[in-house]
């Protein structure tokens, strides 16, 4: 979300529907790059993995939360919450 990563390094590791929504969210950069200030995983079933974490960018605190699969030996995001 920090525009930092190229879209090619992304793409492979999101599922389609969630790229589109993560690169309309790159689209606006912001003016310093985001401070994680916390993350919580948990597995509820094997090979999926629930993330939540809190971040600060510029002078908000936000929000995020993923679901990560595991397919074809690679982890990928299928689900993606920004608020």
């Amino acid at each position: 979300m920090s525009g930092r990563r190229a879209e090619r390094q992304l793409r492979g590791h999101c599922a389609p529907e969630v790229f589109g929504g993560l690169w309309t969210l790159m689209a606006v950069a912001p003016e310093e790059p985001p401070r994680l200030l916390s993350l919580h995983v948990s597995e509820p079933t094997d090979g999926v993995a629930e993330v939540c974490c809190s971040y600060r960018r510029s002078r908000r605190v936000a929000a995020m939360a993923c679901r990560l699969q595991g397919i074809d030996g690679r982890w990928r995001m299928t689900d993606l919450q920004v608020g």
